[in-house]
Protein backbone atom coordinates (compact mmCIF):
# COMPACT_ATOMS: atom_id res chain seq x y z
CA UNK A 1 0.00 0.00 0.00
CA UNK A 2 1.17 3.52 -0.76
CA UNK A 3 1.88 5.99 2.02
CA UNK A 4 -0.76 8.44 3.17
CA UNK A 5 1.21 11.30 1.63
CA UNK A 6 1.42 9.51 -1.72
CA UNK A 7 -2.29 8.78 -1.62
CA UNK A 8 -3.30 12.37 -0.88
CA UNK A 9 -1.02 13.55 -3.69
CA UNK A 10 -2.75 11.08 -5.99
CA UNK A 11 -6.14 12.39 -4.88
CA UNK A 12 -5.02 15.94 -5.66
CA UNK A 13 -3.97 14.83 -9.14
CA UNK A 14 -7.50 13.52 -9.71
CA UNK A 15 -9.45 16.72 -9.13
CA UNK A 16 -11.62 15.92 -12.16
CA UNK A 17 -13.17 13.14 -10.04
CA UNK A 18 -14.39 15.58 -7.37
CA UNK A 19 -18.16 15.88 -7.15
CA UNK A 20 -19.33 17.02 -3.74
CA UNK A 21 -17.04 15.83 -0.95
CA UNK A 22 -13.75 14.11 -0.13
CA UNK A 23 -15.45 10.81 0.74
CA UNK A 24 -17.17 10.54 -2.62
CA UNK A 25 -14.03 11.82 -4.36
CA UNK A 26 -11.87 9.02 -2.98
CA UNK A 27 -14.69 6.49 -3.33
CA UNK A 28 -14.92 7.23 -7.06
CA UNK A 29 -11.15 6.88 -7.37
CA UNK A 30 -11.52 3.48 -5.71
CA UNK A 31 -14.39 2.51 -8.04
CA UNK A 32 -12.15 3.42 -11.00
CA UNK A 33 -9.29 1.28 -9.57
CA UNK A 34 -7.02 4.30 -9.13
CA UNK A 35 -6.70 3.42 -5.47
CA UNK A 36 -7.48 0.12 -3.78
CA UNK A 37 -10.31 -0.45 -1.34
CA UNK A 38 -7.78 -0.67 1.52
CA UNK A 39 -6.27 2.66 0.45
CA UNK A 40 -9.76 4.19 0.26
CA UNK A 41 -10.55 2.95 3.79
CA UNK A 42 -7.18 4.22 5.03
CA UNK A 43 -7.76 7.71 3.57
CA UNK A 44 -11.32 7.87 4.87
CA UNK A 45 -10.10 6.96 8.35
CA UNK A 46 -7.35 9.59 8.14
CA UNK A 47 -9.89 12.17 7.04
CA UNK A 48 -12.09 11.49 10.05
CA UNK A 49 -9.17 11.37 12.48
CA UNK A 50 -7.68 14.62 11.18
CA UNK A 51 -10.78 16.57 10.19
CA UNK A 52 -10.89 20.29 10.90
CA UNK A 53 -11.24 20.58 14.67
CA UNK A 54 -14.41 22.68 14.63
CA UNK A 55 -16.29 20.37 12.26
CA UNK A 56 -18.63 17.61 13.34
CA UNK A 57 -21.27 17.31 10.63
CA UNK A 58 -21.29 15.04 7.58
CA UNK A 59 -19.78 17.72 5.36
CA UNK A 60 -16.75 19.23 7.06
CA UNK A 61 -16.85 22.00 4.46
CA UNK A 62 -19.64 23.49 2.39
CA UNK A 63 -21.08 20.86 0.05
CA UNK A 64 -19.48 20.92 -3.37
CA UNK A 65 -16.73 23.39 -2.49
CA UNK A 66 -13.44 22.05 -3.90
CA UNK A 67 -10.85 24.64 -2.83
CA UNK A 68 -11.32 24.20 0.93
CA UNK A 69 -10.77 20.46 0.47
CA UNK A 70 -7.63 21.05 -1.60
CA UNK A 71 -6.35 23.37 1.13
CA UNK A 72 -7.00 20.72 3.80
CA UNK A 73 -5.28 17.98 1.77
CA UNK A 74 -2.25 20.22 1.19
CA UNK A 75 -2.12 20.98 4.91
CA UNK A 76 -2.35 17.27 5.71
CA UNK A 77 0.52 16.55 3.31
CA UNK A 78 2.61 19.21 5.08
CA UNK A 79 1.81 17.61 8.46
CA UNK A 80 2.93 14.23 7.14
CA UNK A 81 6.14 15.71 5.77
CA UNK A 82 6.88 17.32 9.13
CA UNK A 83 6.47 13.96 10.88
CA UNK A 84 9.32 12.51 8.84
CA UNK A 85 11.85 15.36 9.28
Amino acid sequence: MRTEKELWELVLSGQDFFEDGVCTWIELMCDLDIITYDEFAFLKNSLYENKPKDKCRAYFWQSGELQSRIDWINERIKQLEEQWK
